[in-house]
């Protein structure tokens, strides 16, 4: 006699991939977070290089989802948070005067 049990093992699979990309995700942001300096003088930092953040506003604002259901995950800047900045930041450009 065969027990067919495929269900009860992707259900398995699926709730530990889901568990590995959450832990992955959040280390992924710590490195992130990390990276930011806080250091308040100095000259901006150059492209390609992780920004600086005197109020720890960008370095909060690193977040990650999983997405459960198409089973993946994404990390960074909210824009709830820090506005447009976060956006410029992660892939370049200038922004206007406020």
């Amino acid at each position: 006699m065969i027990i067919d049990e495929t269900k009860k093992v992707e259900r398995i699979v699926h709730r530990a991939m889901i568990t590995s990309l959450g832990r992955a995700s959040a280390y992924i942001r710590g490195i992130a977070r990390r990276s930011i300096s806080v250091k308040v003088k100095g000259p901006p930092s150059p492209a390609g290089k992780p920004p600086r953040s005197p109020t720890k506003r960008l370095k909060n604002a690193i977040v990650y989802v999983v997405d459960k259901e198409r089973e993946s995950s994404v990390t960074g800047p909210t824009r709830s948070a820090v506005g447009r900045i976060g956006n410029t930041h992660e892939f370049g450009g200038t922004e206007p005067p406020k």
